[in-house]
């Protein structure tokens, strides 16, 4: 990703610390949200074939991931979409164009339905309009790299690749995972989403 086009910023939105990447581009701006163990890096690949410049992008880290606020609570789709209904705000987008995936689309659905005054257009990739019932136990190999430390990032890829619904690799997923875990002094690394915000739906 050419880092001249990328910036990582953070705003203040109801009392939480969100990061979001930005690449600058020709208007209008696309706000991204990432599903639900993902992170602002999800849509790399997409903006670098050709995504940014056509549209000026604003990335968003939901709360608890990679460099955004990780509170103790809040992570149900209402507490997410109060964070994002304060981002245009902040960033003086008057109606903004929501673009996202997965839960990301769930949040943007449920914003759409309470806030339509707040949404000019949607783009909805592999939404539903409502959580299934079973989403945490579905979830389960999603999840099941979160909460664990490993020897190495090489080790957590491969723990990665071998996930039953991953049948592809592309080189532009490795920024994503990369953003997803913290590398600690002794040369391992733990993901950085909890387990346990995740199922708080």
């Amino acid at each position: 990703m050419p880092s001249e086009i990328m910036q990582s910023k953070f705003v203040q939105t109801n009392s939480t610390r969100l990061h979001y990447l930005e690449f600058s581009g020709e208007q209008p701006t696309l706000v991204l949200l990432h599903g639900v163990t993902a992170n602002a890096h999800a849509f790399d690949g997409l903006i670098a074939a050709g995504l940014s410049p056509a549209f000026n992008i604003i990335s968003v880290d939901l709360r608890g991931r990679e460099q955004s606020s990780q509170p103790a609570s809040g992570y149900t789709v209402q507490e997410h979409a109060k964070d994002i209904i304060g981002l245009p705000d902040e960033l003086k987008i008057e109606k903004a164009y929501l673009c996202d995936h997965s839960f990301g689309a769930l949040i943007t659905l449920y914003i759409a339905s309470h806030f339509p005054n707040r949404v000019q257009k949607m783009i909805l990739m592999d939404a539903g309009i409502r959580l299934h019932e079973k989403a945490k136990e579905m979830l389960g190999p999603a999840l099941s790299r979160l909460g664990q430390t490993y020897p190495s990032f090489e080790n957590y890829i491969e723990k990665v690749k071998s996930a039953p619904y991953l049948n592809f690799w592309d080189d532009a997923m490795m920024s994503y995972y990369r953003a997803d875990v913290k590398g600690n002094a002794d040369g391992t690394v733990t993901p950085i989403p909890h387990p346990l915000y995740m199922t708080r739906l």
